[in-house]
């Protein structure tokens, strides 16, 4: 009777042991906003959003992977492909990310994630040099566009711009378009104060 009555009690211990044990690894927080959906030429599907979320669906959607993002921590809020690799406009998280990849006072930076190496590669910020911000923090990134020949990034500081690179982001010119003509936009993202992310 005795056995019966520790019986219980044996398996109450070892489930709770059991879901102890559980971690977490992906993704950071419960949920996710989806902010991008684009396809390859070869059909691959790619979902991008907040909470370092890149995934992709070999089968229409049917199962999903996580592409690898490093050490990386970052809300994607902008997805686009050339056909091959995809570029996509990030903010890091509230409190943390990579100082060398994430210049104070600049709210998104520009990646690129080559599909066939399955690798992340920061694009530096085109011409930053050349701005003429009347504040430290008076930049913003607003739009990118791709295409099978060219990659477009239209961005304002005391001046909004249009950029054109033909190679992948190495080199970088500027487009005139009319000056009546400006850029507005704007993203946000909730991050939990009490998980400082």
């Amino acid at each position: 009777m005795r056995y019966f009555l520790f019986a219980p009690l044996l398996l109450c211990m070892i489930a709770v042991l059991n879901a102890q044990s559980v971690e977490r690894v992906y993704p950071d927080h419960d949920f996710s906003m989806l902010l991008g959906v684009v396809t390859t030429t070869n059909g691959d599907l790619y979902v991008a959003g907040a909470n370092s979320t890149l995934l992709r669906s070999t089968d229409s959607g049917a199962s999903w992977e996580q592409m690898p993002m490093g050490d990386h921590r970052m809300h994607i809020y902008k997805l686009v492909t050339d056909g091959e690799d995809l570029y996509f406009l990030a903010c890091r998280y509230a409190f943390e990310g990579h100082p060398e990849l994430w210049p104070d006072g600049y709210s998104s930076i520009l990646f690129r994630f080559n599909t066939r190496q399955q690798s992340l590669e920061h694009i530096p910020f085109p011409l930053l040099q050349r701005l003429e911000l009347e504040l430290e923090y008076d930049f913003r990134i607003f739009d990118l566009v791709a295409t099978r020949t060219s990659l477009y990034l239209s961005y304002a500081g005391s001046w909004s711009k249009i950029l054109r690179s033909t190679d992948r982001g190495a080199h970088w010119e500027d487009i005139d378009f009319p000056q009546v003509l400006g850029t507005l936009d704007a993203a946000y993202f909730y991050t939990d104060a009490n998980t400082s992310d």
